[in-house]
């Protein structure tokens, strides 16, 4: 004998048999008849026979179209076949239950009689695997896509990182050996800065978020980098209490938009470029330059500031301004805090 598996749906199904039996009952038998035990186990006989066909069919049309494309074409049919089923059925289980005594006179118009019982429980039964089916369907589909956004995400910051790798570790290899020809001391403190700046990159890599404190050291060490190649013609200015150094940023957030704004403005002794990296109203946490935009034309795909928008608001669930104006350029990101970032990480 083989053992029956007690399954989440089994359990389901064979308690909805005996909840839309007394439903029924209570509805339709009781107020006609009063309680009529013939009468009750007619109508869980019947409940019992079109709840497993219903679900048998169910099934079968959802193996044969199981494609989202095929969705309104599994409906179609399923419905279509369930009820020529249901009015099959009923009339044969009319006469086979009038034939065993259960049904008394049988006849047609006694089975018309019985045909809302039957068309009852297949609405009831259809609609209770459908909504559950498609609320399964919903559900997976929207995990699915949140991992896949996670991902695409995840995959753009490893972009990111590879791409300042090349052009700036040029830049900074030739300004070390310039430092080394006039000035080796400072070739030196050059050199643990660019150390820094990488293995903070290496470090951080897998992080979604860190503090800002790491940010910002990570920040000043890449600002030093940049102030020996543009000297007096490149300034950043601080405006961050150690207060909010336990508040959170996805990593490189700052270095990406001071690299955005070195790319599209003009830095030079006539056009100093200045940033400022404050935070608002304790609130938001504010990157702004003057704005002095490069006479040539640069080629940019705005993933970087693309980035730390989606970041942002993947992470914190709000979303990152930026206010463009004639003199400046500012980008205004949520000040994730502590309990914030641990809803986050909790969700």
């Amino acid at each position: 004998m083989v053992p029956i598996r007690l399954t989440t749906e089994l359990i389901l199904r064979w308690c909805g048999i005996a909840l839309v039996t007394l439903i029924i009952i209570i509805l339709v038998k009781i107020p006609q008849n009063g309680f009529d035990p013939k009468g009750f186990v007619v109508v869980a006989i019947n409940v019992m026979i079109f709840w497993n066909m219903d679900y048998q069919l169910i099934q079968y049309f959802r193996r044969k179209y199981s494609l989202v494309s095929e969705t309104l074409k599994r409906l179609l049919y399923s419905v279509t076949v369930i009820l020529c089923c249901t009015f099959a059925v009923h009339f044969t289980l009319c006469f086979i239950l009038g034939t065993i005594g259960l049904i008394e006179n049988p006849s047609l118009e006694v089975a018309l009689f019985f045909l809302p019982v039957s068309l009852i429980s297949t609405c009831m039964v259809t609609t209770l695997y459908e909504s559950i089916y498609f609320f399964q369907r919903w559900r997976q589909t929207a995990v699915e896509a949140e991992k896949l956004r996670t991902q695409q995400l995840r995959s753009e910051l490893e972009v990111l990182k590879t791409q300042i790798s090349p052009h700036f570790l040029f830049n900074s290899l030739n300004t070390l050996v310039t430092l080394i020809e006039e000035d080796q001391k400072q070739a030196v403190s050059f050199t643990q800065k660019l150390s820094e700046v990488y293995r903070y990159i290496l470090q951080n890599k897998e992080e979604e978020m860190v503090t800002l404190e790491r940010e910002l050291r990570f920040t000043e060490s890449y600002v030093f980098l940049l102030k020996m190649r543009f000297a007096d013609n490149f300034h950043v200015h601080y405006n961050l209490p150690d207060e909010y150094m336990t508040c959170y940023a996805p990593p490189m957030t700052l270095q990406i938009l001071i690299e955005n704004a070195i790319k599209h403005n003009i830095v030079s002794v006539a056009k100093p470029l200045s940033i400022e990296i404050f935070v608002q109203n304790g609130e938001t946490l504010q990157v702004r330059n003057n704005y002095q935009p490069k006479t040539t034309t640069v080629a940019s795909t705005h993933t970087g500031l693309s980035n730390v928008r989606r970041r942002f608001e993947y992470l914190s669930k709000r979303d990152v301004q930026v206010i463009h104006t004639l003199t400046h350029f500012e980008v205004v990101m949520p000040l994730v805090q502590v309990q914030d970032y641990k809803l986050v990480v909790a969700s």
